[in-house]
Formats: C-alpha cells, sequence, structure tokens
C-alpha cells in the first residue's frame, strides 16, 4: 500500500513537472491526463482479468503472459489516449507516458477492494448455483 501511494505521488508529481516545464500545458491538462491514466489502468486490470476467463483467449496457442500483457496494453493505450486530449500529439505522449504509468499506483489501491468484492460475488453466484443444483437432483 506504501509503494502504490509513492508511486502515485511521484508519478503525478513528476507529470506535473514535466507537463509544465517541458511541454509548457496547463495544471488542469495535466491532472486531467493523470485521472485518466488511472481510470483507465483500473478498468483495463479489471477488463484483463475478465477476458482471461473467456474462451476465445485460452484457445490459442500463445503464452499466457504475451495475451495478457497484450490485452492490458492495448485496453491502457486505448483509454488514455481516448480520455486525454492532451495525449494525442506525439510529443506530449512521449514525455508524459513513463510519469503516467508510476501515477497509476492510486487505482492499484481501488484494485485490490474491487477485485474483492468481484470474487465473493462471483463465489456466492456459484454457491448458490451448486446449492439449486442439488435441491434439483433431489
Amino acid at each position: 500500500m506504501k509503494a502504490a501511494i509513492f508511486n502515485g505521488l511521484l508519478g503525478t508529481f513528476l507529470s506535473l513537472a514535466a507537463g509544465i516545464q517541458i511541454l509548457n500545458l496547463s495544471w488542469y491538462d495535466i491532472l486531467l491526463c493523470v485521472l485518466s491514466s488511472n481510470l483507465a489502468a483500473l478498468i483495463s486490470l479489471l477488463g484483463t482479468l475478465q477476458i482471461e476467463k473467456t474462451s476465445w483467449f485460452k484457445k490459442p496457442k500463445i503464452p499466457s503472459a504475451i495475451k495478457t500483457w497484450s490485452i492490458l496494453m492495448s485496453l491502457y493505450l486505448g483509454m488514455i489516449l481516448n480520455m486525454s486530449p492532451p495525449l494525442q500529439t506525439f510529443q506530449n505522449f512521449a514525455v508524459l507516458i513513463l510519469p503516467l504509468v508510476l501515477s497509476t499506483g492510486f487505482s492499484i489501491l481501488l484494485f485490490g477492494p474491487l477485485q474483492d468484492q468481484l470474487v465473493r460475488r462471483q463465489q456466492r453466484r456459484e454457491t448458490a448455483f451448486a446449492r439449486n443444483a442439488h435441491l434439483n437432483r433431489a
């Protein structure tokens, strides 16, 4: 938890410094990029975990790490570029991408409890389904 907070603060600070000093962006634009990065990271993590459960993901004989990282990065980059107009120029993207990735430590803090909640809900569904199937057989 401390590492996630540290990375989030460090990434936000570096994004602000690089955006203001190097790119001459407003602090509003940079904070929009940081918020977009964290939201994109959270959604892409949750989405990738759901995609990994599908049958079409399991079929190709490509190592799962390559498939997982490809999907994760495609979702993350696609969302961050769509949500942050300042990142749609190559120079801004090239300068800010690493600090923005560092700032996603904040999304990790939300990811754990959200993933726990999703797992609990799935386990309750499976338990209820098994109980109903057992009652129907009797």
